[in-house]
């Protein structure tokens, strides 16, 4: 790859506002970039909680502001990002979402600099967004001014790229948010629990079925809810298990860094990746853990949305569900506990399918995206 593609002494600078240590497409992103010979530089927001990405084949930083969420956050963020393109050399400026185009694209516009913007989900159709339409209506209209100007784009799957190109006539390539082939280490299962362990890893926002599957397992014996990660809803999750008398069925253990993660996924019976069609992001998404569930050869209980099917229904890794109704949660639960024929059935599917579902194989996309700029 690094023959055809000249990154001679060029430099990528990378803008995100997530976690360095939890944004596992990033840092894959990054390790691409610097296995084709780019020079590789990650900055993102400081904040408490978030932590740094070290890696010998690229650099982090950490951005400090005074505003910590909402509108003046996004708006300082992006003004610091423009004047640490002032002062810094790069040859190319990737923007990590929505959220941070705007200080990117002003940055790009000194110098020979070019812009490449990666989509991780459709950002004006958050589920935060849903209800509050002068915000919503303030994303679009950035974006609309914005995605038009980028040099090249790409996003996580077919329909959110169709969408841009429809609404923009803006070519976006597709890189999916596949696993890393040698992720997982032999044997490192952390779980020690013996019972029928349902795994959640992600965000803890809204619409994801954490509470609904938290009602399913209540009359489900002998099963114990996982749930990895932090987010937004992580607070009434705590609350409704106590409430509920369910400490003995579900195991918070919060937020850990990508790193860390895979001994958990192995050590899981069942992968939980439930969505409510709250806005087309979340109908449209494609989330990362229906391929780390199936790099770990466990079958996933999912929602039959497009993309979602695409794998989990072609490839029969996992379950597809119609709500998220907690009884029908705990039907396909049950028929996975029960059912060890088709347990082992889609636990094969799921090895199988993993073999070809992997970041080195979607490495020659970003490669298309970067090559020639």
């Amino acid at each position: 790859m690094k023959n055809t593609i000249n990154t001679l002494n060029k430099r990528v600078l990378i803008f995100l506002t997530g976690d360095l240590s939890i944004d596992y497409r990033v840092h894959k992103t990054a390790i691409s970039l610097a296995k084709f010979g780019f020079q590789v530089q990650c900055i993102s927001r400081w904040k408490k909680g978030y932590g740094y990405s070290q890696h010998i084949e690229y650099n982090s930083q950490l951005i400090k502001t005074v505003f910590k969420n909402g509108p003046l956050f996004y708006a300082e963020y992006n003004i610091k990002v423009f004047f640490y393109l002032l002062f810094h050399r790069c040859d190319i400026i990737l923007s990590i979402d929505l959220d941070t185009l705007a200080g990117c694209w002003a940055g790009s516009l000194f110098g020979k600099r070019k812009l490449i913007f990666d989509s991780h989900e459709y950002f004006p159709e958050v589920p935060e967004l849903q209800h509050r339409k002068w915000v919503k209506n303030i994303w679009l209209a950035i974006e609309g001014f914005l995605v038009p100007k980028v040099d090249r784009a790409y996003t996580v799957c077919q329909s959110i790229a169709d969408l841009y190109n429809n609404k923009y006539r803006k070519e976006f390539g597709v890189v999916r948010n596949l696993p890393l082939a040698n992720r997982l280490v032999e044997d490192e299962k952390v779980l020690n629990d013996k019972r029928f362990k349902i795994l959640y890893q992600g965000a803890v926002n809204l619409g994801r079925g954490i509470f609904e599957t938290l009602e399913a397992i209540k009359n489900i014996d002998n099963v114990v809810f996982v749930i990895i990660g932090d987010g937004d809803e992580m607070q009434q999750v705590k609350d409704f298990v106590a409430s509920n008398k369910l400490d003995d069925r579900v195991n918070i253990i919060g937020k850990i860094p990508f790193s860390k993660l895979s001994g958990y996924t192995q050590s899981a019976d069942i992968g939980m990746c439930l969505l409510e069609n709250i806005g087309l992001n979340y109908y449209y998404s494609l989330p990362n853990r229906i391929f780390d569930f199936a790099l770990a050869g466990i079958p996933v209980v999912a929602s039959n949305f497009p993309e979602i099917a695409k794998i989990v229904g072609i490839e029969k890794t996992g379950v597809l569900v119609n709500d998220l109704k907690p009884s029908t949660i705990a039907g396909a639960i049950e028929m996975l506990m029960n059912d060890n024929e088709l347990y082992l059935q889609l636990s094969e599917n799921a090895n199988r399918a993993s073999l070809k579902l992997t970041w080195e194989n979607e490495e020659s996309v970003l490669y298309s995206v970067f090559s020639n700029i």
